[in-house]
This record gives C-alpha cells, sequence and structure tokens, in this order.
C-alpha cells in the first residue's frame, strides 16, 4: 500500500487535490495529517459533496502502514463527518478494492455496507465494492459497528 499511496499522491497530485477543494470549497473537502517527526504525508482523505443526491463520496482514503493503529483514521473521520452535517449529506459511499482487506474491514466497523461487487475497469479489472451508509441527521451519524470476521 505505501508503494501505491507515494505513487499516486505525490507532492504534484497532492496539490492538485488540495486545489480542488480550494476552487471548490462548498463540495470537495481534502485533509492531510503528517507525521510528527518528519512532517511527511502520513494520512490523506478526500470528500465530495453530491447536492443533487444530497450524498458525500470518500473518494480517497489512504493511511500509510507505519501509521495505522495511531488514530490518524479517527481523526479525518470526525473532520469529515463535520463536514458531511454542515452539508447535511443523508448518504456517505465510497469504492474499495476488495483486496484491500483493512480498508474493507475499517469501512465496516464505521457503518457502512457493501451494496455492489463489481470489476474495477481503472485498476485493471480487480474487483472492488461499493459500500454505503446512511445517515440521519436527526440522531447523527449511525452507529459504528464491529466487522465480522
Amino acid at each position: 500500500m505505501a508503494p501505491y499511496f507515494r505513487k499516486q499522491f505525490n507532492n504534484g497530485d497532492l496539490e492538485a487535490e488540495l486545489g480542488d477543494s480550494i476552487t471548490h470549497p462548498d463540495t470537495i473537502r481534502v485533509w492531510v495529517a503528517t507525521g510528527e517527526a518528519d512532517h511527511t504525508v502520513a494520512a490523506f482523505l478526500r470528500v465530495v459533496y453530491y447536492p443533487d443526491e444530497n450524498d458525500v463520496e470518500a473518494s480517497h482514503c489512504m493511511i500509510l502502514p507505519e501509521y495505522q493503529g495511531t488514530k490518524l483514521g479517527l481523526q479525518l473521520a470526525a473532520e469529515m463527518e463535520q463536514f458531511i452535517a454542515e452539508k447535511g449529506a443523508t448518504k456517505l459511499w465510497c469504492f474499495c478494492l476488495s483486496a484491500n482487506k483493512k480498508a474493507v474491514k475499517a469501512y465496516i466497523n464505521y457503518g457502512l455496507d457493501i451494496v455492489l461487487t463489481a470489476p474495477w475497469e481503472e485498476c485493471g479489472g480487480l474487483p472492488y465494492y461499493h459500500m454505503e451508509k446512511a445517515i440521519d441527521q436527526n440522531r447523527g451519524p449511525v452507529k459504528k459497528r464491529k466487522a465480522k470476521k
């Protein structure tokens, strides 16, 4: 995962993603977490709000292996939840490669359900999951649950 992260999100790519959030601040947010010692990118989350559907896509979420288990994901999720609440969105969704077992488990723990499995053409036809979570704005985020082993 680390080579993929570093290949997909070099400094130029991150600047482009951040630029999206600057040029479209009402619909796109990007959060970048850095390591305390060297200030390199440790985690990255980009979300997109779709007003016509009133939902939010977690379009990119990556945490380098050496930073997994450090609560960075929870910090990013808290930022995302605030954005979702600001928008009044009723659904959160994402795509995730089915082979990325850690991410699938994390999304399930966060309350997302797998609603579709299909080949992802952009990734050489590898199978992916479309995952969703309903959000009740009157109750707040739907309760998280533990993944099945």
